[in-house]
């Protein structure tokens, strides 16, 4: 299980918007467009949450990671994603 959360800055907007598909992982759109980018990695966590291992029965540490997509002339974007225990990348 994944879940991941974006908050976009926007420069230009007409220049990339069109380009994103607000229902595919984003990450598929920079590929499909060959849209350039530069990442760079802020936090990678391993933790608890009670909240998840109530909703999701899964008694478990998850862990995730936070990082910001660059591209100077158009936008800025954080994301944050959590995996459960089982997914290693």
């Amino acid at each position: 299980m994944t879940f991941a959360r974006s908050l976009w800055k926007l420069i230009n907007k007409r220049a990339i918007i069109n380009k994103i598909k607000d229902h595919r992982p984003i990450g598929l759109s920079f590929i499909e467009y060959q849209i350039d980018i530069n990442k760079k990695v802020h936090e990678i966590y391993y933790c608890y949450c009670k909240d998840f291992e109530n909703i999701l029965k899964i008694k478990k540490p998850i862990w995730g990671r936070r990082y910001k997509i660059l591209n100077s002339k158009n936008y800025n974007i954080v994301i944050q994603e959590f995996f459960s225990p089982g997914i290693i990348l």
